[in-house]
């Protein structure tokens, strides 16, 4: 499918030359194209698979992004090839509409995102800005010290950010100040509107255990620590993504053309040579990089029963219950379905092991940049020395008020998902046919490093 105002088929397109082709619309491609077309003596193409749903409720209702998981009308759903370490497949959730995951995860950019380069979707509709403490690897990568500034001044310019009127201000005072942040550009930015108890006693064990919660990383420059997560979330309780925030006032515009397909590079021609040979495809681009250094940082779920005065979100599996709140939704953009994610904590390595173990860690990674290839060695080096920082985040904890299959349908629960932030594996992503539906080959290898069994 086409969309673009003045152009009908596809040998229209062919006939037309573009000034910048961007491979993927998701969060970061999206956002990139329809900013580039605001100059209108460029023309921009578009290349991505999914579908444009500006309208979807499904997308717009904030509590409903989990119900797009598994959802085929909306989610790929790969499953990887069998990993070594369990003998298992893992799935990968992948998203079917433009904007990619920011239109069910998140805006989201960790500090990995100062190795990867790229946006990372993950968690609801969290906007969390890499911290200007690992932004610093971009200088030791060979970046200018002045491209942490102008990034961070990018993030500010393109904020839309409102503080909370209801009760719950004073709990994100603390952490969400609104002087470190952007207020008139695209994407709106808000904190949950409903705080519930079960966050503020987590917040007091993280502090009785020496774990600060109590101030803005914006302002220390440091994710460390648990603080409330800002939302992108508009004032009419509607959930905002690339599409939203960037595309939808530009859809009309003739210089930007967005064309729904999938593994684009590869499928032209553009990777290792041996990849695209042995799936049928004829080399055009020698770029061996196309596929590979895939890191994905692994989770698992810890559940706890909570007594029943505990506010969560079991009731949503009551079909009736759900339905009353889909009203409510519907009709006044309130109740469960309103909000966003509420908290998040992030913890470094030196709070799980002695000094003694990290600097084993580090002469373990020590021996793998001796003998790794240039790129995955210079990520090593960043890595190894985050190791013994306490300010860079060793995992994520995020807490979810409910359970995913609940052993009693009356008992209430909440999951503490675990998540590594920093994955030393690195895998792949490659075609293997060249029809354009076809799964990709997907190889995480997860826990093939050494240090990635030593974390769980």
């Amino acid at each position: 499918m086409i969309l673009a105002p003045a152009i009908q088929n596809i040998d229209e397109l062919l006939a037309q030359p573009f000034d910048f082709v961007i491979a993927g619309g998701g969060t970061a491609g999206l956002t990139l194209a329809s900013l580039l077309s605001d100059d209108a003596s460029l023309k921009v193409l578009v290349l991505d698979r999914g579908v444009y749903r500006p309208d979807d409720l499904t997308i717009k209702t904030p509590g409903m992004w989990v119900m797009q998981l598994g959802n085929p009308e909306y989610d790929a759903g790969y499953m990887s090839v069998p990993q070594v370490a369990t003998g298992r497949p893992m799935w990968f959730s992948a998203a079917k509409a433009l904007g990619g995951g920011s239109t069910r995860s998140s805006l989201y950019t960790m500090g990995a995102t100062a190795i990867n380069g790229v946006l990372a979707p993950v968690n609801a509709m969290s906007f969390i800005p890499a911290p200007r403490n690992e932004l610093k690897a971009w200088v030791e990568l060979g970046n200018s010290s002045e491209s942490i500034d102008s990034l961070l001044n990018e993030v500010r310019a393109v904020e839309g950010y409102k503080e909370s009127s209801l009760d719950a201000a004073a709990v994100h005072a603390a952490t969400g100040k609104a002087e470190h942040r952007g207020s008139i550009g695209p994407l709106p930015g808000r904190h949950a509107t409903f705080v519930p108890e079960i966050v503020e006693d987590w917040y007091k064990t993280l502090d009785a255990v020496g774990i600060p919660t109590q101030r803005d990383p914006r302002e220390t420059g440091s994710n460390f620590g648990g603080f409330m997560v800002q939302n992108c979330i508009t004032d009419s309780n509607e959930r905002a993504d690339a599409a939203t925030s960037f595309y939808t006032s530009r859809a009309s515009r003739e210089n930007l053309v967005i064309v729904t397909e999938a593994h684009i590079l590869e499928l032209s021609g553009i990777g290792n040579p041996a990849v695209l040979e042995a799936a049928g495809i004829k080399p055009n681009v020698d770029l061996p990089g196309v596929g590979e250094n895939h890191h994905e940082h692994w989770s698992f779920g810890q559940s706890f029963r909570v007594q029943q005065q505990v506010t969560t979100l079991d009731h949503l599996r009551d079909p009736a219950q759900a339905k009353t709140e889909a009203e409510l939704y519907a009709t006044s953009r309130t109740g469960a379905l309103a909000s966003g994610q509420v908290a998040v904590s992030y913890i470094s390595a030196p709070y799980f092991f002695s000094k003694e173990e990290i600097v084993d860690m580090q002469q373990s990674l020590d021996e793998d940049i001796a003998v790794a290839p240039m790129g995955l060695g210079e990520q090593y080096k960043v890595m190894r020395d985050w190791l013994s920082n306490p300010d860079i985040p060793f995992i994520e904890i995020v807490v979810c008020r409910r359970l995913p299959e609940p052993p009693h349908p009356s008992e209430k629960f909440i999951t503490m998902y675990t998540f590594l932030t920093h994955p030393f594996s690195r895998g792949s992503i490659h075609i293997e046919s060249p029809d354009p539906a076809a799964p990709p080959v997907i190889d995480p290898r997860f826990w093939s490093h050494p240090l990635g069994t030593r974390s769980i």
